[in-house]
């Protein structure tokens, strides 16, 4: 007898369908409520007490919730779950042949036998989950950093012409706009604390000193100062601490910056 191979169509806000196939025959698709105890009920009753296979979508963190739910139900089982890569393609192929694009439970339960490449996995411990999450967030905070600081390059290159060197916006610029948001606040503040909040030399904050009168004079009441300095350009705390840990990591000496 063919091991069975059980698929998860874990709904998250709908019923779940559970399907179990023997090879090419699907023994059963049922209708299942998407809480933990429906799901570790249907899951034993499904394996009829064998060894199975279960197969489930990368979708979220559906996989999880699945995973856990067959630990809990105490049946033998191997984990497989299909690539974000590969449910892309199996939706395109659904959306050019059918009327819909969902991958459901009977197709998860035949992936073995189309698939020769599925992969077995086990569920992460509590601390590397929590790992996993954290690298995720913090991916999300250094992109919406590097996001931020190419607006503010954007928005200085025709509001301060030449204030800004090179491509990047650095840390130290960051601060300097946080404490002074206004060009005109920035054009009457002093260099040395210009200096000390940028990280840069006293040079070069004299020319960023000058480079926001030189705005101030050319705007004039051309350029609505105050609606920009209520913008909110820079990046929050957060995504801050991201771009800065991401950049400690990466370079081992600190040098002046120069903005």
């Amino acid at each position: 007898m063919m091991k069975r191979t059980i698929g998860i169509d874990l709904g998250v806000t709908s019923a779940s369908r559970i399907a179990v196939a023997e090879g090419s025959t699907i023994l059963s698709n049922k209708r299942v409520r998407s809480s933990p105890e429906a799901l570790t009920r249907a899951i034993q009753g499904a394996s009829a007490g064998e060894s199975v296979d279960l197969v489930l979508e990368s979708t979220a963190m559906a996989w999880f919730v699945a995973g856990v739910a067959a630990d809990r139900a105490g049946v033998e089982h191997t984990l497989y779950r299909v690539s974000g890569r590969k449910a892309a393609a199996l939706r395109a192929f659904y959306r050019a042949h059918t009327k819909t694009d969902r991958i459901d439970a009977p197709v998860l339960a035949r992936m073995p036998l189309v698939d020769d490449a599925l992969q077995a996995f086990t569920l992460p411990t509590a601390s590397e989950l929590a790992l996993k999450r954290l690298v995720t967030y913090r991916s999300r905070l250094v992109h919406e950093a590097t996001r931020t600081k190419g607006r503010i390059r954007s928005m200085l290159h025709w509001a301060a012409p030449g204030m800004i060197r090179g491509q990047g916006v650095s840390d130290g610029f960051v601060r300097l706009l946080k404490r002074w948001p206004d060009l005109r606040q920035l054009a009457r503040a002093q260099v040395r604390s210009i200096a000390a909040e940028a990280g840069i030399e006293l040079d070069r904050a004299r020319e960023v000193r000058q480079s926001a009168r030189d705005a101030v004079i050319f705007y004039q009441d051309r350029v609505d100062f105050d609606a920009y300095a209520r913008a909110p350009a820079t990046p929050s705390p957060s995504t801050r601490t991201a771009s800065t840990s991401m950049r400690s990591r990466s370079r081992p000496t600190s040098t002046p910056s120069t903005c």
